[in-house]
């Protein structure tokens, strides 16, 4: 199933399913279009092939398949261009980094990855991609470092305060945002198999370095909690995930940048999703219109003569 959220609505709307259903996979969007791509299917096999949702007639097509099947591995747009880097194959760790021109539908290889981040947290700012924490070989790590698509050099930056793997990140204007993740409980032994939910943490590249967000309510500390994606819709960024704030699950919450808060949203559908991926797609008012009609969510009151 493929679940989109309105947030001036505040209503959960069904889209089109995807041909293939997928976890560990990359969903991002570029020039208009959502793409999926890689992925595990549902008899374990990592997969090379993608797909694209088309917001105007709500369906799905074929795009040309990656080089290389992986799986958790970063994604990124950038000018149009769709960046896959790292991840794995089922049986050994990436480094290389792959780009799709949706234009004349063709993948490139454009360098590689320095390190191994197996369940690091990627997002862009300043036409570069970052990517922050993960992991490997039973270590965490908390360093960070950005890649320029146009000279494919990357350079390292500040670290994050908090080693972490299984986060997600997003970038806003100048600003790069870290929410939750994991890490030992015991700093002092960070191969522990206790684990505890990271803070969330806050990057300003004119201040060139991180700070941790004063509320941190997006969930409480227990390794209960797990994060899927971040998006960034206006002033807010929402956060999708498994969130255990205390009391009842959550499955998106809204961050609002302005007031530095944590806010809830509508909740999800019925049948909740796990371990899912999530962007911000634009779709025309006309078209959400249509869908809401279709799937009873606004009703036209005819007036009796």
């Amino acid at each position: 199933m493929c679940p989109l959220y309105d947030p001036n609505r505040q209503l959960w709307i069904e889209l089109a399913p995807m041909t293939i259903g997928r976890t560990g996979h990359g969903v991002v969007v570029a020039e208009g279009y959502l793409f999926v791509v890689g992925g595990m299917d549902e008899t374990k096999t990592v997969l090379s092939s993608g797909e694209r949702y088309d917001p105007d007639t709500n369906t799905w097509s074929p795009i040309p398949p990656m080089s290389q099947a992986r799986q958790n591995f970063g994604i990124a747009e950038l000018d149009g261009f769709i960046h896959v880097l790292g991840g794995e194959d089922g049986e050994t760790e990436l480094l290389t980094i792959e780009v799709y021109d949706p234009h004349i539908k063709t993948w490139t290889t454009q360098g590689s990855m320095t390190m191994v981040r197996k369940i690091g947290c990627y997002a862009t700012m300043n036409k570069k991609i970052y990517a922050m924490g993960g992991g490997s070989y039973g270590k965490l790590y908390d360093s960070v470092e950005c890649y320029d698509p146009k000279t494919q050099q990357w350079t390292a930056l500040c670290p994050l305060k908090e080693r972490r793997f299984g986060a997600v990140a997003c970038g806003v204007g100048q600003e790069l945002y870290v929410f939750g993740g994991v890490r030992s409980r015991d700093s002092e032994n960070p191969e522990s198999s206790q684990m505890t939910t990271c803070k969330s943490e806050f990057y300003h590249d004119e201040l060139k370095r991180w700070m941790l967000l004063d509320d941190q309510s997006l969930c409480v500390t227990t390794s209960s909690s797990f994060v899927y994606g971040a998006v960034a819709i206006g002033a807010s960024i929402y956060v999708v995930g498994d969130l255990d704030t205390g009391t009842s699950y959550d499955y998106v919450r809204e961050f609002r940048r302005s007031s530095g808060t944590w806010h809830r949203t509508r909740p999800m559908l019925p049948s909740d999703l796990c371990r899912t991926g999530c962007a911000a797609l634009r779709i025309a008012n006309c078209r959400l219109f249509r869908l809401q009609l279709q799937q009873g969510l606004f009703r036209i009151r005819v007036q009796s003569t």
